[in-house]
């Protein structure tokens, strides 16, 4: 199974017309038996004014496939020609990812097979082939998630050391430290800022925020 997101750095304010424009186009998959397309934009990210567009596909043959307009009707193809036309006015530019997505079942299934046995687990997944490295790395890390570092065998951690020439156990130490300091930071200033809206809003007059409440606008 592959992933394949398609992302759009669209001009400003042009996200919304891109993210109609894909909405229709998802119905149309679907219509058609294409599959489900999923449509997101930013709440956050690294650049605002981007759309997301990702399905799935059960090969790269598949892909290829739906890409030449197998499957669909011509009046299927006229529509989606039509309700694409024009993009390019609305986005700067885009690129495609392509993911495949069968190493997070993988190492959840090493894991379950082997009852937690992190060790047997690591093997397991390490042999399997295919994206074993990934697979095996997962493992490692979902272990160490949930039980801390004492999941891993100590040598293991150690020859990892020595072959990396780093101190890894005191560079993840440093940073667990610098998330525990930034979560708490924005932590408290968020809370902060909750108070100061929620005496703002439950106590408008005398503070001159009267109007802005009353139109529905939170201050800046």
């Amino acid at each position: 199974m592959f992933l394949v997101r398609d992302i759009m750095y669209c001009k400003p304010g042009k996200v919304r017309p891109m993210v109609e424009k894909s909405l229709a186009m998802a119905k149309l998959m679907q219509k058609s038996g294409q599959g489900k397309l999923r449509v997101m934009t930013d709440v956050v990210g690294e650049r605002y004014w981007t759309a997301i567009m990702e399905f799935e596909v059960k090969d790269l043959k598949a892909f290829d496939d739906m890409m030449a307009g197998t499957g669909m009707s011509e009046a299927d193809n006229r529509e989606f020609e039509n309700v694409m036309k024009g993009y390019h006015d609305l986005v700067e530019h885009g690129k495609r990812e392509i993911y495949k997505i069968e190493e997070v079942p993988a190492a959840l299934g090493y894991l379950v097979q082997t009852q937690g046995d992190v060790r047997r687990a690591i093997i397991g997944a390490a042999n399997y082939g295919r994206d074993a490295d990934s697979t095996a790395g997962m493992v490692g890390g979902i272990a160490a998630a949930l039980s801390g570092a004492s999941a891993l065998p100590p040598e293991w951690r150690e020859r990892v050391e020595q072959a990396n020439r780093l101190p890894l156990t005191a560079i993840a130490a440093d940073l667990f430290g610098l998330w525990q300091r930034v979560y708490a930071s924005e932590r408290e200033r968020a809370d902060r800022r909750v108070q100061e809206l929620g005496s703002q809003i439950s106590s408008p007059i005398g503070n001159g925020l009267d109007d802005s409440v009353s139109k529905g606008k939170v201050p800046a």
